[in-house]
């Protein structure tokens, strides 16, 4: 492949000096594309370095006695260039493109790119922000490694691999967002990040690469979304203080090494969806104070999942798993379960005046006398020790001019509930076929008949709760 071609249009650029009047020159120009002057490159006296044509980018090289380096990374182009404009007709930014253009402080990535090539802003210690948009699939080796004043990176939706060391040394890098299509994280990407606080691995991610956090002396916080992550590289939180790990609802499998050596780690909670952790995934981490497993079924556990732990540390389990958990290989070898019970979250309604006494609670008319949302909490307890805890959200409502709220001894039957569409009636020898709805405020706002098939349109009602009344039946729903 032969390189692109330099044509200088202003030579005489040593010691250049303008007015703010004085016309903008061109300081250099030649060709950048992977096929020759499929793309062409201009640095203006303005100090706007422009990439104009359509296509991929030249991948230049850095290789001992081998250099095929651009021309403007030359010092005489390189420390002028402050701003890159990059036309949206350009498809990649190719290898080494800007390696150490040190005063570059502002860069535009247009939606036309899908690769970011090798070391392309590394020591670019000016740069302080970057967006990588939708249209880029990979970020190479090295890209933004050691640019020192990066604070923020936002990662695109399409981004699928991160290279090795890819913001390894941004030092000041305090916030990154990953797209959700990552799906591999290289070697060392954000090793050196030292003001780095929280990291969220995102849900795509299958394979993590070694030493990734190593020296990220800030970071307290990590969100560990992968639910299906195959790999991760030994040593990865090498000097690495945090404390905490979320663990998200959709982990189906820790990998081996996850957290190994996080000596500082102090609890870990699994979710009820794992369903393996990997071989010595927690490892030495001998500052955790308890583990709560919520999953019913042990995950089954690799070889020295929990190596260094003591035997009696408080392992929280559900109530019902005990004979489980005791009898699973791995987990068995702990001997201080700690059986917890089941919790239930319900959303219900009631009128002002009236008593509760669904789901175990007794809540006296006395303590419902004004709308509004209230929440209660019941504990019913079981002979067996696994007891369950009723957290109820309870809407208050003025019920004032509905006839007969109060659901009679043969109540309507109707699913769905909540709807959206059309509401059916199970109840079989109705008496009547002539429907009334009423809204919370006690308003009819519908009355028509049941269709054949026991069913009636609500998809025009706004979004809320309803009451349904057909003769001397009535009930509530939900409409979605």
């Amino acid at each position: 492949m032969n390189r692109p071609k330099l044509f200088l249009r202003v030579l005489a650029f040593t010691g250049l000096s303008m007015s703010a009047n004085a016309q903008t020159t061109v300081v250099a120009s030649g060709d950048c594309g992977a096929n020759g002057n499929n793309l062409t490159w201009e640095l203006t006296s303005d100090s706007v370095f422009t990439i104009s044509g359509s296509g991929a980018m030249y991948n230049y090289s850095r290789t001992f006695g081998e250099d095929t380096l651009p021309v403007w990374s030359d010092a005489i182009y390189r420390n002028l260039i402050k701003t890159v404009i990059i036309e949206n007709t350009v498809t990649t930014i190719g290898d080494y493109a800007f390696t150490a253009c040190s005063k570059l402080a502002s860069v535009t990535i247009p939606n036309s790119i899908t690769a970011i090539g090798e070391s392309a802003f590394q020591f670019c210690s000016r740069l302080t922000s970057v967006i990588i948009p939708d249209s880029v699939i990979t970020i190479g080796k090295d890209a933004f490694g050691n640019c020192s004043n990066l604070t923020s990176m936002i990662i695109g939706n399409s981004v699928t691999t991160i290279g090795e060391a890819a913001f390894s040394s941004c030092s000041n890098l305090t916030s990154i967002i990953m797209g959700n299509s990552v799906t591999m994280i290289g070697n060392n990407v954000f090793s050196s990040c030292s003001k780095l606080t929280e990291i969220t691995i995102p849900k795509s991610v299958k394979t993590i690469g070694g030493f990734v956090f190593v020296y990220c002396t800030s970071l307290t916080t990590v969100n560990f979304n992968a639910d299906s992550c195959i790999s991760m590289g030994a040593n990865s939180w090498t000097a690495v203080p945090f404390t905490t790990v979320n663990i998200g609802n959709n982990v189906k499998r820790i990998p081996e090494n996850a957290f190994i050596y996080c000596s500082q780690l102090t609890s870990v909670i699994l979710p009820n969806s794992v369903i393996t952790i990997g071989n010595s995934a927690f490892s030495y981490c001998t500052g955790l104070t308890f583990i709560r497993c919520e999953a019913t079924n042990p995950p089954k556990l690799g070889t020295n999942v929990f190596f260094k732990l003591p035997a009696d540390i408080p392992v929280y389990i559900p109530c019902q798993s005990y004979g489980s958990y005791t009898n699973a290989s791995g987990w068995r070898d702990f001997t201080n379960f700690v059986s917890v019970g089941i919790t239930i979250n319900v959303n219900d309604t009631a009128c002002i005046g009236e008593p509760y006494l669904k789901y175990g609670f007794n809540i006296q008319a006395s303590q419902l006398q004004t709308a509004g949302n209230f929440d209660f909490q019941n504990l019913i307890s079981h002979p067996t020790g696994c007891d369950t805890t009723v957290l109820l959200n309870l809407l208050v409502l003025d019920c004032t001019g509905i006839e007969e709220l109060t659901i009679d001894s043969k109540p309507l039957t109707i699913y769905p509930n909540p709807a959206s569409g059309r509401l059916t009636i199970l109840n079989e020898q109705l008496t009547a076929n002539n429907v009334e709805i009423y809204d919370i405020y006690g308003r009819n706002i519908v009355n028509s008949r049941l269709s054949i098939d026991n069913s009636i349109d609500i998809s025009h009602l706004a979004n809320g709760i309803y009451f349904l009344k057909i003769g001397n039946k009535r009930t509530k729903f939900v409409k979605n």
